[in-house]
């Protein structure tokens, strides 16, 4: 059984944001919680596996961004930041009752989840980063340290013009925005799972574009390279072989400027290895989270043997192998699978 409290925490400047806590019934208040961390323009569409399996065993907090899913809506783009967001993070915090937090972001996540360990360090026993990158995605394009400034620009017309347009605009959603949207991420097509996409269709037809166009502008604005080196937290970052969004090369320099982090590179995944190969990310999680005596010792040995058997499963049948992580961790066995889950 499970206890469920959710509720609205008040950002600094009384924005409300949307929170819901999930533990075993009976979980005391100081056990160890995952706390979700959306990407730019998600609500919390990319968790349910990820919480469906960790769920009976620790508590899970998710939350929605402000203007984003049942978070306050109507609120002015220019209040987006990585900074403002990890704020709004510790309102989270505070009103859920997360005395000891494992932050957990997914893409733009991974900044916020990084400034959060930051600003709530009293709080926060570790830090999960899942395909994303911890600041400067523009250097893909150049090394100009006006660029990001320039396109954060030019994203804010584009969000006051798409705001003119969107009843126009909405319909294309329908058709083939889906088709688009996951080859400019670049997913894996084998390995996700139907409809997948979906859901983070629908949220985005709901929203304010200027406010979905500020998280990207935000994103780029952001970096924690100067924090990184300072983090005294456990770090354990996973990276997709096949991400174009975030490539694996800002993963490994997110590791080799942490001290106490741990890479997982997924070599057939995307930006989208959360969904797509669930099994993965969670057997690498388990045992992370084991190690820091974070996840009770004899259940997740039990969990990880239930995995072993499904990888091996998996592997039988000719999925691809997905990568283990670093070679200071012990090996870690990894299937990708045609219809994950």
């Amino acid at each position: 059984m499970l206890e469920v409290r959710s509720g609205h925490a008040r950002a600094a400047d009384g924005v409300r944001l949307w929170w819901r806590r999930l533990a075993p019934c009976g979980a005391p208040r100081q056990a160890p919680a995952l706390v979700l961390c959306n990407g730019a323009a998600c609500t919390i569409h990319y968790w349910p596996r990820l919480t469906a399996h960790f769920v009976s065993r620790m508590p899970v907090v998710q939350w929605d961004y402000r203007g984003h899913g049942l978070s306050e809506r109507g609120i002015d783009p220019a209040t987006v930041s990585i900074e403002g967001l990890a704020a709004d993070l510790g309102a989270v915090l505070e009103a859920a009752g997360v005395e000891r937090a494992v932050l957990v972001g997914h893409s733009l996540g991974v900044q916020v989840v990084l400034e959060g360990a930051r600003r709530h360090r009293s709080r926060t026993e570790a830090a999960v980063c899942m395909f994303g990158t911890f600041g400067e995605p523009a250097r893909m394009l150049s090394d100009w340290d006006g660029l990001p400034r320039l396109i954060g620009r030019g994203l804010e017309r584009a969000g006051r013009l798409l705001r003119r347009i969107k009843p126009v605009f909405d319909p294309l959603w329908e058709s083939r925005l889906t088709v688009y949207l996951a080859s400019l991420i670049g997913a894996n097509r084998a390995l996700l799972p139907p409809g997948s996409l979906e859901p983070l269709i629908g949220h985005i037809r709901t929203m304010d574009p200027a406010v979905a166009l500020a998280c990207f502008r935000a994103a780029l604005e952001y970096s924690a390279r100067g924090l990184l080196p300072q983090l005294e937290v456990p770090l354990l970052i996973f990276a997709g072989g096949q991400d174009r969004m975030t490539p694996p090369a800002f993963a490994r320099e997110m590791a080799r400027l942490a001290p106490r982090a741990e890479l997982c590179v997924l070599p057939h995944a995307s930006h989208l290895g959360l969904i797509e190969d669930p099994a993965s990310v969670h057997y690498r999680l388990e045992m992370f989270l084991a190690e820091q005596g974070l996840l009770p010792a004899a259940r997740a040995a039990g969990s990880r043997a239930a995995a072993r058997r499904a990888v091996a499963a998996r592997a039988a049948s000719g999925s691809p192998a997905a990568a283990a992580p670093r070679p200071a961790q012990a090996p870690q066995p990894a299937a990708a699978t045609a219809h994950a889950g």
